[in-house]
């Protein structure tokens, strides 16, 4: 019996230690994952805005909207505040584009969540896929313009345009034996762009001269 009490009693302390350790490793770990994914995400808002000479995420914003359906805008939180991050590129004083996050519920292993870079016409400037679940080597595809040309063919659309792919009966191709992942992306676009036409294109005021810090060349 002691020597059972005396095994729990080990157990017990080991387990205790290892929570510990974990919860401290996680301590320290956590602003570093939270880190590394902004720096990525701001990497990939550089890539879908055109050129500019302001600091988008010293600029941006947090515009409150609705959302409905499986193809929306992604609300987040920005220092308090609950909304569509949109971030605005200025040249010369002169509103260029705005990019925002998107989400689809409709991949085909899960959520696909994008970055859109929209003009002030309405029409695209590019298109980023930063988080998604897709199969390797098919749906996977939609994260570069080398596997899916169609992720290319979207830029320059506007609402008026097709932005559905082919076997729907549009102009954007698809992925051979993956057609539901470029689908769901094109929803998800069109969602985007809808969404902005009628609440999120709303030229900001114009940045600080000094604001500088993340400038594209």
């Amino acid at each position: 019996m002691v020597s059972i009490n005396r095994l729990v009693i080990v157990l017990v302390l080991v387990a205790a230690v290892s929570a510990l350790l974990l919860a401290q490793l996680d301590t320290i770990t956590a602003p570093k994952i939270k880190q590394s994914r902004i720096d990525y995400k701001l990497r990939m808002v550089k890539n879908v805005l055109p050129s500019y000479d302001n600091d988008p995420n010293h600029d941006r914003q947090v515009i409150p909207v609705e959302v409905t359906g499986s193809a929306h805008v992604k609300v987040e939180v920005d220092e308090g505040k609950e909304g569509v991050l949109v971030y605005p590129a200025y040249k010369e004083g002169k509103l260029v584009g705005s990019a925002f996050a998107v989400t689809t519920h409709e991949g085909y292993s899960g959520d696909i969540d994008l970055l859109v870079g929209v003009d002030p016409n309405g029409a695209i400037t590019g298109i980023e896929v930063i988080n998604h679940a897709e199969t390797p080597g098919l749906g996977a595809k939609i994260v570069s313009e080398h596997t899916w040309p169609g992720k290319k063919e979207l830029v320059g659309r506007t609402l008026a345009d097709s932005l559905e792919v082919k076997k729907d009966g549009g102009e954007i191709d698809a992925i051979a034996g993956a057609t539901i992942s470029p689908r769901a992306v094109c929803k998800a676009v069109k969602a985007g762009l809808e969404t902005y036409a009628k609440q999120l294109k709303l030229e900001p005021p114009a940045p600080a001269a000094t604001a500088q810090l993340g400038a594209q060349s």
